[in-house]
């Protein structure tokens, strides 16, 4: 609006110091309301800044658990946690979200890695939960249903061919199967 007041040219010199100063007036008025905004989105995002330091220190010194599906769930949350919380100011942003990250990424890998262990030590989930559910039964009755799964996705998958030539032998095997 400065510019085109430029373009504009002269009014007259009756009016044209009346005009000029209640031109600057709403200009100033902008600006104030302007830096007013701004001032109050640099205190929310400082506001920000201290709930995610605060979250991120809490993730430091969590202590996951031995139930891995647990501890990663309670990751999650702390993962939603985050992204809720507003942005932060920009100048602070790479900083405390790459700390964040690192600690989420450490208990992470810690939970991976008891898995791993689990599996190389020879772990076998299904061999591992089947005492609790009945025995050699309850392991039956797991691969059964596994197996009931492994049917249905099949039958599914047949469902994506359409009907052409080239694909009747690939469909004749997956029906087989």
């Amino acid at each position: 609006m400065q510019a085109q007041w430029k373009t504009i040219g002269a009014v007259g010199e009756r009016n044209s110091q009346r005009l000029w100063e209640r031109f600057r007036l709403a200009c100033d008025a902008f600006f104030d309301r302007k830096k007013q905004h701004y001032s109050s989105l640099e205190s929310e995002y400082n506001d920000n800044l201290t709930r995610k330091t605060q979250l991120t220190d809490e993730v430091e010194q969590f202590v996951a658990g031995e139930n891995g599906e647990e501890t990663i769930e309670q990751l999650k949350k702390f993962q939603r946690r985050w992204s809720e919380i507003g942005p932060v100011p920009f100048e602070k942003k790479d900083e405390v979200q790459q700390r964040f990250k690192k600690n989420i990424d450490k208990h992470f890998d810690l939970v991976h890695s008891r898995h791993r262990e689990f599996r190389k030590s020879g772990g076998n989930i299904q061999r591992h939960f089947a005492p609790k559910a009945g025995g050699e039964k309850g392991a039956i009755q797991h691969r059964v249903s596994s197996l009931q799964h492994e049917v249905q996705t099949l039958e599914n998958n047949l469902g994506f061919f359409a009907k052409s030539k080239i694909l009747t032998r690939l469909k004749r095997n997956l029906k087989k199967k």
